[in-house]
């Protein structure tokens, strides 16, 4: 029986994230209908954001601040572009993460208990705001490819730049693929370790496999990567890459848990996991 079990290296590709990448705020140029690669693929589809900033003119909403969160007029704030003042002269302006704080994403203000801006008092707050894109009217994505292009018709104009938020994921992971990581990591590991470990429980063995298997697991991908929708590309290439980074370290922290069992036969040797330097 293998020394790990399928959940153990789920919860490292999957809650851990294990080679996930969360993208902010990447600029790109839509022109005509050309397709756009990004440096990513595998998307996660309900994470991609495409906007642009509405308007250079910032919104000045009044509020009365109170403790509780006040929506703003309008959602998804520029970060970083929020002034907040006593009233429209600017006589006093207030710093925020000490007398306010910001919600970005939501579009929501509160003011800080303790901080110059008291509770039901009046202030006004100046904002830029990003403008929402619609997928599948104004512009198309392949989030397997990690591809966008503009649709003639839309709001996006030609040639126009945008930001790009996104979570490029592992991908769809195969309970299959994960067994068969699982089975290699086991076999290898069964060639190394001395006899009298070959039935142990102990969870350095349980570590070590499950490490080994998600090293395989990240070269697979590696693999996907250069032979699905982006082949040949710079960004295929580029994830292959950082696969096969995380590949290795998944490899080098196998083998440092693998040294305590090891048989005294000098034949034991550890293979070489990533032959790239």
């Amino acid at each position: 029986m293998p020394y790990t079990e399928k959940e153990q290296v789920k919860k490292h590709v999957l809650d851990y994230r294990v080679g996930q990448a969360e993208i902010t705020g990447l600029s790109i140029v839509l022109a005509g209908t050309d397709i756009v690669q990004l440096p990513h693929a595998a998307l996660v589809e309900s994470s991609v954001v495409v906007k642009a900033r509405e308007s250079s003119t910032p919104a000045a909403d009044d509020i009365t601040a109170t403790d509780e969160w006040i929506a703003l007029a309008h959602g998804d704030v520029f970060a970083g572009s929020v002034v907040v003042a006593d009233h429209t002269s600017l006589g006093t302006i207030y710093i925020e993460n000490i007398d306010y704080t910001i919600d970005a994403a939501g579009g929501r203000f509160r003011r800080i208990t303790g901080g110059a801006i008291s509770a039901g008092q009046p202030v006004v707050v100046w904002y830029f705001f990003y403008r929402r894109y619609q997928a599948g009217v104004d512009y198309a994505l392949n989030a397997a490819a990690g591809q966008l292009q503009r649709l003639g018709g839309g709001d996006i104009e030609d040639g126009q730049s945008v930001l790009v938020d996104y979570v490029a994921g592992f991908g769809t992971i195969t309970d299959e693929a994960i067994e068969q990581a699982i089975a290699e990591a086991d076999q290898a590991i069964l060639q190394l370790i001395a006899a009298e470990y070959r039935n142990s429980t102990d969870p350095g063995l349980v570590a070590a496999e499950t490490h080994w298997a998600v090293a395989n697991l990240c070269r697979m991908r590696a693999a996907v990567e250069l032979s699905g929708p982006t082949l040949k590309t710079t960004a295929a290439a580029s994830a292959a890459r950082a696969w096969l980074d995380l590949a290795e370290q998944y490899a080098l922290s196998a083998q440092g848990l693998l040294t305590p069992f090891l048989g005294a036969h000098p034949a034991r040797r550890f293979p070489t996991f990533v032959a790239r330097r």
